[in-house]
């Protein structure tokens, strides 16, 4: 079992996975943990320190899943393009991004359903 620290930089974002922790123990809690279904692994691409989650069971995603990451160096007027192999699956354009300032995405359930590798998320000029 892996356990990762997160900090958020807004305490609404706490709040709000903090809620979301709470429902997932209480499934956890009821039905085991879950055996089955696709993983998609969230790989950190070029200029990104970590995602969170780091990986995402889509039979677990109901509408959507917000991934949280920080990237590893100051920088303006770039693009964070999410990929899965040679889909592109989202590009962002971002003028100002910082290590210390939470980023964040929705992956929809469709869009995970549709991947078979992992998604990668990068920071781009």
């Amino acid at each position: 079992m892996w356990y990762v620290l997160h900090v958020h930089d807004l305490v609404d974002n706490v709040s709000l996975e903090a809620s979301k922790a709470g429902i997932a123990v209480s499934k956890y809690l009821l039905n085991g943990e879950p055996k089955e279904g696709k993983i998609i692994n969230l790989v950190n691409g070029n200029g990104v320190g970590y995602t969170c989650p780091m990986k995402v069971r889509v039979n677990n995603v109901e509408d959507s899943v917000n991934v949280y990451f920080r990237v590893r160096k100051v920088s303006k007027n770039k693009r964070i393009i999410v990929k899965s192999g040679e889909k592109e699956l989202m590009k962002l354009m971002k003028l100002h991004l910082a290590p210390g300032e939470m980023e964040s995405i929705k992956l929809t359930k469709s869009m995970l359903e549709d991947v078979n590798e992992d998604i990668v998320i990068s920071v781009e000029d």
